[in-house]
């Protein structure tokens, strides 16, 4: 079994000891999640890939908006195209996927959600949702 924990800031950065953050994403976090289920895939010895949240609190609040707000156009869309990339070869990889979803799970923590084969979560994990919508904003990285 492989398991991926997100566990980063608000600003995306990796958690520092009982830290506890939303575990939003950023570019470096998609290529480790990109690269640990590539990695999975080719391992004989997994047959399953198990993401979760850092904390009790957030699975995911998607990506760092901070993030988003510091860099140019073009970067971001390549991050979105990235992104969008990542979490297709995730929901392709012939491994078994599940999503235990242990906290809100928003944006595009919601479309990591998604891309999973078999989503879990408890009664009071919290709210799941693409409140990006109400900006008018497209759910670009799997939510369409």
């Amino acid at each position: 079994m492989a398991i991926i924990e997100l566990a980063s800031n608000s600003s995306g950065a990796p958690l520092e000891d009982g830290e506890i953050g939303p575990n939003t994403y950023t570019h470096e976090m998609m290529r480790d999640i990109d690269t640990a289920v590539v990695k999975a895939r080719f391992d004989d010895d997994v047959t399953v890939i198990v993401f979760t949240g850092h904390g009790q609190k957030f699975f995911s609040a998607g990506a760092s908006i901070q993030m988003l707000n510091s860099v140019t156009p073009g970067f971001k869309y390549n991050f979105c195209l990235h992104a969008n990339e990542t979490l297709s070869r995730l929901e392709q990889t012939p491994k078994l996927v599940i999503c235990a979803i242990n906290g809100h799970a928003v944006g595009g923590g919601l479309e990591i959600a998604m891309a999973c084969d078999i989503r879990i979560a408890r009664k009071d994990a919290g709210k799941c949702g693409l409140p990006e919508i109400n900006l008018g904003v497209l759910a670009g990285t799997g939510g369409t």
